[in-house]
């Protein structure tokens, strides 16, 4: 378990580090800084200084992370989640407080947690586990939605945003998509045997997002290191709102990726 408390002050940030367009890198805006220690980091913020950030990062089965912020001066707001490539926004409770569960991509589980107002607070937590496990990411930014549908030895599978720890946790949902600008992903962890894997991506084309080209990516998780390649999805032109585009072959290296 990582417990970080009182985070210092640091002044190299931009000035909104958490941005309000997507951080995914083929998205626009600027993109969020890449943290690159363990040290828990802030802005200056000199009207919440007398609020200490902590976060607790904890290994649970299933190479699963479970993460507790406790943030009394960000109350109710959007906060974005990274780790090993892996974005996803949430939001903090009314006193500040914000607790969930997602998988691990790397075995060392360096987690950066962006708060509003130029907050980056860091933690580490050890993954033995995710050794032995192989996982696929589909991330994008809002308002574009998109569903991971995973056919595994017959059996159809698609994303739930169920966390409980050892639960069936084949294709898990992330990211709180009642925040603005929201970042959503969902991630499918492989069978341990080999099973024959169709997995695609159904995309529903709306007004919003027919024309465009929309920005997303894939990570690619195996024997604890986690590989993240750009995947812009080019949407048909207008007129074929309602429509359902399957994005295929997504991950023609499967075996390939399999741990040692």
């Amino acid at each position: 378990m990582a417990n970080l408390t009182e985070a210092s002050p640091r002044t190299d940030l931009p000035s909104e580090a958490v941005p309000k367009s997507a951080s995914l890198r083929s998205g626009q805006g600027v993109g969020l800084p890449q943290p690159t220690g363990i040290t828990p980091v802030a802005a200056e913020l000199p009207a919440r200084s007398e609020c200490p950030i902590t976060l607790d990062l904890t290994a649970l089965p299933g190479a699963l992370i479970g993460l507790s912020l406790n943030a009394p001066c960000n109350l109710g707001e959007r906060v974005v989640i990274r780790h090993a490539g892996l974005s996803f926004t949430a939001r903090t409770g009314a006193q500040g407080t914000l607790q969930l569960t997602f998988p691990a991509l790397q075995e060392a589980g360096l987690v950066a947690v962006y708060l509003e107002g130029s907050a980056i607070v860091l933690g580490e937590v050890a993954l033995p586990e995710v050794r032995t496990l192989r996982r696929f990411v589909f991330q994008w930014a809002a308002p574009a939605q998109f569903d991971l549908r995973v056919s595994e030895g017959g059996r159809l599978f698609v994303g739930t945003a169920s966390q409980a720890p050892g639960a069936d946790l084949k294709v898990i949902t992330l990211g709180s998509a009642d925040v603005g600008d929201p970042l959503l992903a969902q991630v499918y962890t492989f069978p341990a045997a080999d099973t024959a894997i169709d997995l695609t991506v159904e995309h529903r084309i709306t007004e919003d997002t027919c024309g465009q080209t929309l920005p997303a990516e894939i990570i690619m998780a195996a024997a604890g290191q986690a590989e993240t390649r750009d995947y812009p999805v080019a949407v048909p032109l207008c007129g074929t709102s309602g429509d359902i585009l399957v994005l295929k072959n997504l991950a023609p290296d499967l075996k390939l990726a399999a741990p040692d």
